[in-house]
């Protein structure tokens, strides 16, 4: 899989008040664990993450030949102000997805955000923004990282940036007759922060289903970081163009 993705697909949500967030803590109930060994996701051990990279390859071989819903989330708390970026994505190829890009940046005097909505036909990628009470449209080929989407590179940079993590714990689950392995981490040496805290389930063929992550940078005026994503319907996600497409 090719690797350096340079796309920054960040995402958000409008948020009340701008305080800190909570530590993440994905639900998971727990449940009997069959007796029998343990065959871990590429990448970990009970001992932690031994090979981020190898996790997050075996993330995008996970989702590259199946379609899925992935929404990914990222909030930037300041003193004044709350920053949210959110990508929400149906997507069924490489090059074939819909979906939106919401950035909003809120203070106390109010907020400002702009939505803009994203098609792929297979060939090209359309953007639809309206800003002002007017629509505008982009049109550009759909683009691709070496094999993968745009979607599926970003993700596995995002993994290797979150989950090379030490003092990390491993532990196998069930939920709905699935069996995950959930990992929760504390330090890290690709974010510069403190208080970091990451906790993420993960499939036995290595995809990161879900994943949260919290921490302080250590300069600049934000205070506080949240990230998570989620993934679901896969193989059964499907994508149909939107009403706007093709543009006049």
């Amino acid at each position: 899989m090719a690797r350096p993705a340079a796309l920054a697909v960040l995402l958000l949500v409008a948020v009340a008040g701008c305080n800190a967030p909570a530590n993440p803590t994905p639900t998971v109930t727990p449940a009997a664990v069959p007796e029998g060994p343990v065959g871990y996701p590429p990448g970990l051990s009970p001992d932690g993450v031994d090979r981020p990279e190898r996790l997050a390859e075996a993330h995008a071989d996970a989702v590259a030949d199946r379609s899925y819903a992935w929404t990914l989330e990222e909030r930037r708390y300041t003193d004044r102000t709350v920053g949210v970026e959110r990508v929400s994505v149906r997507r069924a190829g490489p090059a074939r997805y819909n979906g939106s890009v919401l950035r909003e940046f809120r203070r106390r005097e109010g907020a400002v955000d702009r939505r803009t909505l994203v098609y792929a036909d297979g060939e090209h990628r359309y953007s639809r923004t309206v800003e002002n009470g007017t629509a505008s449209v982009r049109r550009e080929p759909a683009r691709r990282v070496g094999d993968e989407g745009v979607y599926e590179a970003t993700a596995e940079r995002l993994v290797v940036r979150y989950l090379a993590v030490g003092n990390a714990t491993v532990t196998r689950t069930e939920r709905d007759g699935e069996t995950l392995f959930r990992l929760v981490g504390r330090t890290t040496g690709r974010v510069s922060a403190s208080g970091y805290r990451v906790v993420a389930l993960v499939t036995p063929a290595g995809l990161v289903r879900e994943l949260r992550a919290s921490y302080e940078p250590r300069r600049g005026p934000v205070r506080a970081v949240e990230l998570r994503w989620r993934y679901g319907g896969l193989g059964r996600t499907t994508v149909s163009a939107p009403a706007w497409y093709p543009p006049g």
